[in-house]
């Protein structure tokens, strides 16, 4: 039973697909006149908040432990992250480790082709443990390792009963639209083999610094990204010295 509440690729997939097509609806209703325009500043809030979870949770705190911060904050970051179906923290940073080591190879665990716009497809994934044995000693991120999906699960059952329009615009679209943007920086954030900064892009798609990708490359312990990077203003409120 356990093993069919793990988040897997198959399962980000199905997610992947129902957002897309939810969030059509939902930009729909709102062409037609059914919901309001106003839904969006929602949506979009949402949405950045999910980036943030990405980028400075994930990202820069679980996987390169750049910085440290309250036990608090490891707890929203893992719920906020699984909940909008990313995978548990462990599985993320054992995915990202393994796409710097093996960055723009065939071992690269990042796939960048056709095949990641169908669905949510890896390349290897680092066995070491080393990089990420911090979070196999966390009992809370074991749990949401194995258990992740029964997050995502309550919240969607949580919005539905609240009412469909906020389980639309406060969960499905938002989540469409991080689905369609982490597709899209996948897929152009590195470019003849080799990693690039283009943070302009993030005032088209907004990625709290995650555009200034070589120099992450070049410093992955690094907190701060960029100049344009809401992660580093973020971190540099919530972090210790």
């Amino acid at each position: 039973m356990k093993h069919l509440l793990h988040v897997k690729g198959r399962t980000q997939t199905i997610a992947y697909w129902v957002s897309i097509v939810l969030s059509c609806y939902a930009i729909w209703r709102i062409t037609h006149g059914y919901s309001s325009a106003n839904w969006l500043v929602l949506s979009f809030v949402v949405y950045l908040w999910c980036v943030m979870t990405i980028t400075a949770g994930y990202h820069r705190l679980f996987a390169h432990r750049a910085y440290s911060c309250h036990r608090g904050w490891h707890i929203i970051f893992g719920l906020t992250g699984t909940a909008f179906f990313q995978g548990s923290p462990l599985s993320w940073a054992a995915v990202h480790h393994a796409h710097h080591k093996y960055a723009d190879t065939e071992c690269d665990s990042h796939v960048t082709n056709w095949r990641y716009w169908v669905g949510r497809t890896y390349g290897p994934i680092l066995k070491s443990k080393k990089a990420f044995i911090h979070l196999m000693r966390d009992e809370f991120q074991m749990k949401l390792h194995e258990y992740g999906l029964v997050v995502p699960l309550l919240v969607c059952a949580i919005t539905l009963f609240i009412d469909v329009e906020v389980f639309l615009f406060s969960y499905a679209l938002p989540l469409g639209v991080f689905f369609l943007f982490s597709n899209i920086h996948q897929s152009f954030s590195h470019y003849q083999g080799s990693p690039r900064d283009q943070p302009w892009l993030e005032f088209v798609f907004p990625a709290c610094g995650e555009w200034t990708h070589k120099a992450h490359h070049d410093n992955p312990r690094s907190w701060r990204f960029g100049v344009v990077d809401l992660g580093a203003a973020l971190i540099q409120r919530i972090r210790h010295d």
